[in-house]
């Protein structure tokens, strides 16, 4: 609801915060961010990877996103790029959650490939949570919690685009 979304905002400004975190889904990145603008926030905004999702982009209007900073998992993993365009096309780029959900498919399919003889659903459960690494193709990410430890990099949005920081 759009007079909620203003009066979180208002409480937000109110504090006068050195930099405020958007972490919001898809559907809400652009419209928070659109919102701290309106109400004259000039901050420091910092995000996830929807806020450069051109839907956030959108929804909030470029001239509100300029200077946005926001973290994604680090895509320069050649073998997954050159596995990715393979499959996908040239014309289509991987994003976090691409990413992301290849390392939990990855996750499955090894612990699946390691354990043929399991029977039940519980002990699929029990041999992924004991898992310590997802092995990918260009990295064995560390696994703590059942949550991948992504290696992350910052990036802001300029001009409506995603750019090095």
């Amino acid at each position: 609801d759009d007079t909620e979304i203003s009066s979180v905002v208002s409480k937000l400004k109110a504090g006068r915060p050195d930099g405020i975190f958007v972490n919001l889904t898809l559907s809400q990145v652009g419209l928070v961010i659109r919102k701290l603008r309106e109400q004259g926030y000039h901050g420091l905004i910092l995000t996830n990877f929807w806020g450069a999702h051109s839907d956030s982009i959108a929804k909030a209007g470029v001239e509100n996103m300029e200077g946005v900073i926001f973290t994604e998992v680090n895509l320069k993993r050649p073998a997954f790029q050159q596995r990715f365009a393979s499959r996908a096309g040239t014309g289509t780029a991987p994003t976090s959650v691409t990413y992301s959900c290849y390392a939990a498919l990855a996750t499955l399919l090894q612990t699946i490939i390691e354990h043929p003889d399991m029977q039940a659903k519980s002990d699929l459960f029990a041999e992924l949570q004991s898992r310590s690494t997802v092995p990918l193709l260009d990295e064995k990410l560390p696994l703590r919690a059942r949550e991948v430890q992504y290696n992350v990099v910052a990036k802001v949005i300029h001009q409506g685009k995603a750019a090095d920081l």
